[in-house]
């Protein structure tokens, strides 16, 4: 069970300074905002009444940045008299915007503070084209989005070579770099990618073209190209420019670690006369990479505004000084940044707990067991959150909630659980074939393994229908026989064996089916083998282990039917949260990835999955990040973005941090991630990690 890090451990040092943080309010302003209930430390004062020209404001985890950022602009309006509509208050979310204007309400002349020009990044380029004179309908569904570049991929048959999401994805990415079609091709030239990459460029490069021109068909933009076409506005038209730089004489932008190229460029520009631009962040926990977001842009701020001032913010409000030691030791670990050891000001005092179970599974019931227990004790489950680096490694967890009856959101995208992934209704949908050969709704699945495209489906649909309904045989023998014929003799013969084989797995185990499935007959690994050299689209190791976690799931079962009522059992559940996530003040369990909860803080967070391979990711260990908006990561830089993924885990908590590290995964030993020891204040020459 869960013991104190600090005892697994005969050196190190955790816990940060604690201190008191009192200063005067010596101006009549500070006293009014103290009369409000605001209390600014030093630092925050500095940042609040520097006014003129550039400023970064590195504001550590729990700092109280938005105290400070909504302070400076009632000083702004208050004790400058700066008119609202010359301010500009850039946020990443639109609740972060929501929350900002609430505040500022509270404030001293608060109706004027609200006044102030407030949104995201895409919010704030929306209006500025709809101001010029753009029109143009939001192309704002993702379903409609996935659509159209579905049917061009199937146009140019590629479909079997990349999903939707994989192209926008891409496409996504070059918007964010500033790149038109017309720029890919040059783009990809660069001396960095390989041949396969170069290919994967020009079949992409004609899906880009294609996209956009169907949306200049539709008149319809998307998201990025709000970015995109007020970045190229503000660039090409002096007089527009002009017009936003006298707008917009003081600029604030919020959480700039999290920018992406294209949101810099627009912001220098549109600071570019009078630079007063006011950028607030923590380089610390920039973990956005694959979303083209950089830490450079704060690191490398005073090359591009030499004369610019910085306040550090890092007193800690939200954890304890175990936690903020915790954190401070891991980050330290990170040479490319701006140093700052952040303090704490509580005196509650609570020691990192650790845990080394056998597996995921054991793991599981541990923190089970313990929310039980810290439930049964007066804590609310709302004020509880357990942090995966994955989804896919939520799998154990999610079940195990599930089991025990414990009220829990999980926050996975279009409400989805782990055996709605694509790659394991694919599996799942070979084992309904087996028991019910009739099932239609499985076969476009199965179609997709056996790499048999949609259009011979629909080509042989019918006629099999009417030989079933004459021979008595089931839909997917007569359609697979009937298109194994429409096919060449050795095409027919594999095709009749894979048929074969699952008409066989009726009476076999689960996870004797999933190995079978894998490199048998069917050969899936095999192909994923031959698929992961034509394009680097196909995310081989990703796809591996998910299919690795639904072995391990499938080994609880006996048969077929018992593992398909689970399935069933587990959408019912899902429907429920997705009810609970409708509601306001539900007291349930957090279940997210790392990245979901940034922002967010909970009294008690459980880290799970810190050992090596998982957090840091093999992908990072490896360096086998494939998506190519993220080849700017060397592996040094994907290590210290996984090193930011933990601080960002550890620093959720204010009170109680638990962390997890199963001894096995997926049958393989694994150790302790180096970030535990790291955060214990160990040094070692090795990463191997000693426990007591």
């Amino acid at each position: 069970m869960y013991e104190k890090l600090s005892q697994k451990f005969a050196q190190g040092q955790c816990a940060a300074q604690i201190v008191k943080p009192e200063a005067e309010a010596a101006t009549p302003f500070l006293q009014q905002l103290a009369q409000c209930g605001i209390v600014l430390n030093e630092p925050q004062q500095q940042a609040v009444q520097i006014v003129e020209g550039p400023l970064m404001i590195v504001a550590g985890a729990g700092s109280g940045k938005t105290t400070t950022l909504t302070s400076r602009i009632s000083y702004m309006i208050h004790e400058c008299h700066i008119q609202p509509s010359n301010i500009l208050l850039v946020t990443f979310t639109k609740k972060a915007a929501d929350e900002m204007k609430a505040r500022l309400r509270t404030l001293p002349n608060g109706a004027l503070c609200s006044a102030i020009e407030t949104g995201t990044y895409h919010a704030l380029c929306l209006k500025i084209l709809r101001t010029e004179g753009y029109n143009f309908g939001i192309l704002s569904s993702e379903f409609k989005r996935n659509l159209m570049v579905k049917l061009i991929l199937k146009e140019m048959d590629l479909q079997e070579i990349f999903t939707p999401e994989e192209a926008l994805h891409l496409i996504s990415g070059w918007k964010n770099q500033m790149l038109k079609p017309q720029d890919i091709l040059t783009f990809s030239m660069d001396k960095t990618y390989t041949e396969g990459e170069r290919q994967v460029f020009a079949q992409l490069y004609e899906v880009y073209k294609k996209y956009e021109k169907q949306k200049e068909l539709e008149n319809l933009y998307d998201f990025d190209d709000f970015l995109l076409e007020t970045y190229y506005l503000l660039l090409n038209d002096g007089e527009a420019l002009y017009r936003y730089q006298q707008k917009f004489q003081y600029i604030l932008c919020d959480e700039f670690q999290d920018v992406s190229q294209i949101q810099y460029e627009i912001t220098q520009m549109l600071a570019g006369l009078h630079n007063n631009l006011c950028i607030v962040g923590d380089d610390g926990q920039t973990i956005y990479s694959w979303r083209t977001a950089s830490s450079k842009y704060m690191l490398e701020f005073h090359e591009y505004y030499p004369d610019a001032k910085r306040v550090v913010l890092d007193i800690n409000y939200r954890s304890t000084a175990d936690v903020v030691g915790f954190g401070n030791n891991l980050i330290a670990h990170n040479e490319k940044q701006i140093p700052k050891t952040l303090k704490s000001v509580t005196d509650f005092r609570q020691d990192i707990l650790l845990t080394d179970p056998l597996s995921p599974e054991q793991e599981a019931q541990q923190v089970v067991a313990e929310i039980k227990r810290l439930h049964a004790l007066g804590h609310s489950y709302r004020d509880m959150a357990i942090l995966t680096r994955t989804n896919t490694y939520a799998r154990a967890l999610y079940e195990e909630m599930v089991f025990e009856n414990i009220s829990f959101i999980f926050h996975a995208k279009h409400a989805e659980t782990f055996y709605d992934t694509p790659y394991v209704k694919q599996f799942l949908a070979v084992m309904q074939l087996a028991v019910d050969g009739n099932y239609e709704e499985a076969i476009a699945d199965v179609a997709k393994l056996f790499y048999i495209s949609q259009r011979d489906v629909k080509k042989y649909e019918q006629h099999a229908r009417v030989l079933a309904s004459a021979s008595g045989k089931d839909l997917f023998t007569e359609l697979m026989t009937a298109i194994a014929r429409s096919k060449k003799p050795y095409q027919e013969k594999k095709l009749m064996e894979k048929m074969r084989a699952v008409q066989s797995f009726q009476k076999r185990k689960p996870v004797d089916i999933i190995r079978e499935i894998r490199k048998g007959i069917i050969g899936y690994e095999e192909q994923l083998e031959v698929d992961a050299s034509k394009t680097l689209t196909v995310h081989k190791d990703f796809i591996l282990e998910i299919l690795d976690e639904f072995s391990e799931s499938a080994k609880r079962f006996d048969t077929i039917s018992a593992l398909l009522a689970f399935v069933e059992q587990l959408k019912q559940k899902q429907g429920e949260m997705e009810q609970l996530r409708q509601m306001t003040g539900v007291d349930a369990v957090e279940l997210m990835t790392i990245h979901q909860s940034k922002g967010l803080e909970y009294d008690i967070v459980f880290g799970i999955g810190w050992f090596e391979g998982m957090l840091p990711h093999m992908n990072a260990i490896d360096n086998k990040r494939t998506e190519l908006p993220d080849r700017s990561l060397d592996a040094e830089e994907a290590l210290c973005e996984e090193r930011r993924i933990a601080y960002v885990c550890a620093t959720r908590a204010k009170r109680y941090l638990y962390l997890s590290a199963p001894k096995t995964y997926h049958g393989k030993l694994k150790e302790v991630s180096r970030f535990v020891q790291e955060g214990a204040g160990v040094t070692k020459a090795n990463n191997q990690l000693q426990l007591h």
